[in-house]
Order: C-alpha cells, then structure tokens, then sequence
C-alpha cells in the first residue's frame, strides 16, 4: 500500500509545474521515510532496531514507487 501511495503523490508532483522533476524522489523519501516511522513506531517498541527499520522500508518504497514510475 505505501509504494501506491507515493506512487500517486508521485504523479501529482509530476503535474505539477512548480515542482522541478529532480526534487520528487527527495519528498518521496522524506514522506516514505515519515509513513513508515509512524507505522513501525505505532506497532512495535521505539527501539534503535525499529527506528532503522522504519528508515529502510521508507527508503525502499520511495525507491519502488520512483523506478515503477520510470518503468512506465
């Protein structure tokens, strides 16, 4: 669910003509990063463990989400 997500916010950013293409996977990461830190933290103790785990899914979904869009 999280890779459709910032796929679509993706998409909007992409329409959008105030926003250079080369920021969009930044704020994708940022956001990735932000969902999955509430996710895991919610879920799970705050630990060290949870707090990288957060940050590698958030990683890797913004990067799914951008190399799909790039896929098309």
């Amino acid at each position: 669910m999280p890779v459709s997500v910032l796929w679509l916010i993706g998409n909007a950013l992409k329409r959008t003509p105030k926003v250079p293409d080369q920021l969009i996977p930044y704020v994708l990461g940022i956001m990735g990063v932000a969902g999955c830190s509430v996710w895991v933290c919610a879920t799970r103790n705050t630990t060290a463990l949870s707090l990288f785990t957060a940050f590698t899914q958030g990683i890797l979904v913004a990067g799914t989400s951008v190399w799909g869009n790039r896929s098309l």
